[in-house]
């Protein structure tokens, strides 16, 4: 038998509860269920106490404090646990309780949040490993207030100054029961933490070495302690905390979390795909009957599918077939945004089993796995490729140096992309042939510039949160594919000298482009240009500079008849910046402006980023728009009555741009918010 540690903390002499609770072993997984009476045959408890001291609390460990009894509670049939905001439960180690990151574990909680006491703010842990700031060590789940909505989030770190990661899980209700489930796969070759929200999926990827070091991640996991500089709990064992500790000053805190119950157990190995074969087949079929399938039956197969494609491929395939028959794209427009949570149980099934089959099968080891696939959305967004259009045959010149500036630094400068004037059909194979005595090293394929993940900041969306892949060129010959479509694109590292590097690719569309002189390999022919333009084979154009770049729909491409004036503009104001900047005019990278179905990271009016994007959707490559009246947009800059009172709006949106461009170029800034004003410089 196993022991829970519950504490409590009150105001104002600041308390904190333990309760020892037994519970099953975690080879069979532990549960908490929350009796008020602890008669429960799983629960049985014994109450001791601490009180946090009032002087230098911050040294004393939890172990210290003397104890009060936590509050249970039942309601409509539920028994649960009340904890105020100055009130949290705590697990017992993870070394006691046998996890293992090498292993995948599970842990799910069935929790309802109600505002109680007014606050300025809600800002509300519900559970974590950490005192709960962002780039503290292990994760933090909490609800947020933003306006007048609750949002929960996941916050993960290593403990050290890296930012850490922030994922928007989605809205919450309050007075509601909801079912949170976080599976860790903490050493998979896709390390990620999987959340399901009310059945409905997403998965916080942790990809990114400059955010969090896995390897922290795992030795914590795997029995480690709490930092010597952990608030409150180090240097002591590392466990969960449930209810958290307290984020702000008492007056922005507030709220009652009601806990029903907690589990925490390792994920199975082996999935029991006959069983999620029966689910696919009974969904299949009542798609095909317009009969709407009962959500408990998507639940169990989402809780219990891992990752074995291969027993269940045929059935999953014939239900996508059939979803994509029956009910079409899931994202068809750009004016609504969706929340997974308000799909149908179907349309969970669809929706997730499209995202894991771009995650995990578009990749170089399984695309001999992905033929008979249709992602309806691709016609939608990115847009769709003529059937018309000659799929070519084509050598490519790619600019094989790049070096950053160690005198400067801008935002995404660890690698580049080198265009290729060329686009990949959705669902289409290209093969990609490189030189036999050429080691490539860490060059990549890059389809899709629209590169941004949604789920990380958005809880609604109007396109699959992944859409752009990639894939390492260090063979003689590579594949590649994307279900959705885009552009291709070379990226090569920080540190690369091979000077002009020939590929050739096998399959691949000609994508309207107009480039300076000096890009090798790169159309310099306006009529050209114009004509691609009218072909309407492939939704996107792109103008390609000196100092800027440019990948736009190709419904406003007609507008661009004077390629060479629009670029010749944008590279002088990029000039004009790092001259501001005293900076050398001669750049490391060409400034990328590319569009996005909504801007991929919330909360912005544009994401300071390379490439940057404006919301603004690819749309039919057959229509003609009147005007480039958007805002971001660089037709602009060459118009006679740019400064007139008629370009007013259009000039104070572009301000927008170029303060997220400013950003971008990393200014050099002292205190005060400076660097929300130094941005405005160029």
């Amino acid at each position: 038998m196993r022991n829970i540690v519950v504490n409590a903390v009150f105001k104002p002499l600041i308390f904190w509860g333990l309760a020892v609770l037994s519970a099953e072993s975690l080879a069979a997984g532990i549960k908490y269920e929350f009796s008020g009476d602890f008669s429960d045959s799983l629960l049985q408890s014994t109450i001791a106490g601490y009180i946090w001291p009032t002087t230098d609390d911050s040294e004393v460990p939890y172990t210290d404090y003397p104890l009060v009894s936590p509050q249970f509670a039942s309601e409509a049939g539920v028994d649960f646990i009340t904890l105020a905001w100055d009130q949290y439960l705590q697990l017992p180690s993870f070394a006691s309780q046998g996890i293992d990151a090498s292993n995948a574990f599970q842990l799910d909680v069935r929790f309802q949040f109600r505002e109680g006491d007014s606050a300025d703010r809600i800002d509300r842990i519900l559970l974590t490993t950490n005192p709960g700031s962002r780039n503290d060590l292990g994760f933090t789940v909490r609800i947020e207030q933003i306006g007048d909505e609750r949002i929960l989030v996941l916050e993960g770190g290593e403990g050290s100054g890296k930012e850490g990661y922030r994922f928007v899980i989605a809205n919450v209700e309050d007075n509601q029961w909801h079912d949170l489930t976080l599976i860790f796969r903490l050493s998979a070759a896709r390390p990620r933490i999987e959340i399901f929200l009310n059945g409905a999926p997403s998965a916080l990827s942790l990809h990114e070495d400059d955010r969090i070091d896995n390897d922290i991640l795992k030795e914590f996991f795997s029995g480690g302690n709490f930092p010597d500089y952990s608030f409150g709990v180090g240097p002591a064992p590392a466990s969960f905390f449930v209810g958290g500790m307290r984020l702000a000053d008492y007056d922005e805190v507030a709220g009652l979390f009601l806990i029903d119950k907690l589990t925490v157990y390792p994920v199975k190995d082996i999935q029991d795909s006959v069983m999620l074969n029966e689910v696919l087949t009974s969904v299949t079929s009542n798609l095909s009957n317009g009969i709407s399938s009962e959500a408990n039956l998507i639940q169990s197969f989402l809780m219990n599918y891992n990752a074995g494609w291969d027993p269940i491929a045929s059935q999953a395939k014939t239900f996508l077939n059939t979803y994509s028959n029956k009910k079409g794209a899931i994202f068809p427009t750009e004016d609504q945004k969706l929340s997974v949570t308000d799909f149908s149980p179907a349309t969970v099934l669809a929706y997730y089993l499209q995202q894991w089959v771009f995650d995990e099968l578009y990749t170089a080891s399984n695309l001999d796995k992905v033929s008979g696939f249709d992602f309806p959305d691709a016609a939608f967004y990115p847009g769709p490729v003529s059937g018309n259009a000659p799929r070519v045959t084509k050598e490519i010149t790619v600019d094989g140096d790049y070096k950053t500036d160690p005198g400067y630094q801008l935002n995404n400068q660890e690698t580049v992309l080198r265009p290729t004037g060329l686009y990949i059909p959705p669902g289409e194979l290209v093969v990609i042939s490189k030189p036999q005595n050429v080691s490539l090293t860490g060059w990549k394929i890059r389809i899709g510039i629209t590169n941004f993940d949604l789920e990380p900041t958005h809880a609604s969306y109007n396109r699959f949160p992944r859409i752009s892949n990639t894939f390492n060129l260090n063979s003689t010959e590579t594949q590649v594919a994307n279900p959705f479509g885009g552009g291709l694109y070379v990226e090569i590292p920080d540190g690369s000298q091979f000077g002009e590097v020939t590929l050739n690719v096998q399959g691949a569309v000609e994508m309207p482009t107009f480039a300076l002189a000096g890009h090798t390999g790169l159309n310099q022919s306006v009529s050209k240009f114009l004509a691609d333009i009218d072909n309407s084979y492939v939704p996107y154009f792109e103008l390609i500079g000196n100092k800027f770049n440019f990948t736009w729909p190709n419904r406003f491409g007609h507008l661009y008849d004077d390629p060479q004036a629009v670029l010749e503009r944008m590279d002088e104001l990029f000039d004009a910046v790092s001259q501001m900047a005293g900076r050398p005019t001669e750049r490391i990278r060409s400034e990328w402006l590319a569009t996005d179905r909504m801007i991929p990271v919330g909360g912005t009016a544009y994401a300071a980023s390379y490439p940057i994007h404006a919301d603004l959707d690819g749309g039919d490559p057959t229509l003609r728009e009147e005007n480039d009246s958007i805002s971001a947009s660089p037709l602009q800059y060459i118009r006679n009555d740019y400064f007139g009172e008629t370009a007013y709006a259009a000039i104070n949106s572009a301000n927008i741009l170029w303060h997220e461009w400013g950003h971008l170029h990393n200014l050099p800034t002292l205190i005060c918010q400076e660097q929300e004003t130094n941005v405005h410089l160029p």
